[in-house]
């Protein structure tokens, strides 16, 4: 049995194990073959060597087939799993972090809702900003506003402030973005609290009177320096959500252990 808690999501997830892979055996060794390595599924359904990418599941034990949830994955080669029902589409299964993927196997019906929103909240942010790159603008600031409006309404405060934060666990995310993306997804939050019954018109509305305002955070300078979305000069005072953005950081480089198990 394998469990994983994070300080960001406040869960753990605990995976069962199954005896069926649908492999051949080995003739030689008995043990059935996946072409990146072996597993004896008839006595524990773990794999005899260590996963080559695991390092990007850090809170999983290399030898655990399917993460030991063989139900919701599946793993063809004993490298890289993904969901056994196509949904979400692989290609966003795999730009997932792994707590994300750990929110989506244990609130499937709530993720599908929230990835919807985010499809709205991307076609309603070209649709405003027709003429904007989609990073670091006003368009950047007005997506991730919206989609935590919009699911807060569907899905609850809690849940939406989960994944939202577990999204900015991917690879490759800059701390100037990480800041500016994690206040934003905090006034959405709060618009999204304030108006439970708003529509998707009004929430907009609500958003861009938030942005004139100067309420959020866009990139200039290339991307390398915030500023408030009116053009003003911001403060480590104006920004929300900093003490997440540390407790990210230090996750991901490994120095915010305590609460990391495995069994």
């Amino acid at each position: 049995m394998s469990a994983y808690w994070s300080h960001i999501t406040g869960e753990s997830t605990v995976f069962f194990a199954s005896d069926s892979t649908g492999k051949e055996k080995d003739a030689e060794t008995g043990y059935s073959y996946f072409g990146a390595r072996y597993m004896d599924h008839e006595a524990m359904t773990m794999w005899l060597s260590v996963d080559p990418l695991a390092d990007k599941y850090p809170s999983i034990s290399p030898y655990a087939y399917c993460a030991w949830n063989p139900v919701r994955l599946v793993d063809p080669d004993g490298r890289e799993v993904s969901l056994s029902d196509g949904w979400p589409p692989l290609d966003e299964w795999n730009k997932c972090s792994s707590q994300e993927k750990i929110f989506i196997l244990n609130h499937p019906n709530k993720a599908r809702k929230m990835y919807s929103n985010m499809e709205t909240a991307v076609e309603m942010s070209r649709e405003t900003y027709p003429d904007l790159d989609g990073r670091g603008t006003e368009r950047d600031a007005y997506r991730h506003a919206m989609w935590q409006a919009l699911n807060v309404q569907s899905v609850g405060e809690e849940a939406t402030r989960k994944m939202a934060n577990a999204h900015e666990y991917r690879d490759g995310q800059p701390m100037n973005d990480m800041i500016m993306d994690i206040h934003n997804n905090e006034i959405g939050i709060k618009i999204g609290r304030e108006n439970p019954n708003a529509s998707p018109e009004e929430l907009s509305q609500i958003i861009l009177n938030r942005i004139s305002a100067g309420d959020m955070i866009i990139l200039v300078n290339n991307n390398t320096k915030m500023t408030k979305s009116n053009g003003e000069a911001i403060k480590a005072n104006d920004i929300r959500g900093l003490n997440t953005v540390m407790w990210i950081v230090l996750e991901k480089k490994g120095g915010n252990n305590e609460k990391k198990q495995n069994y």
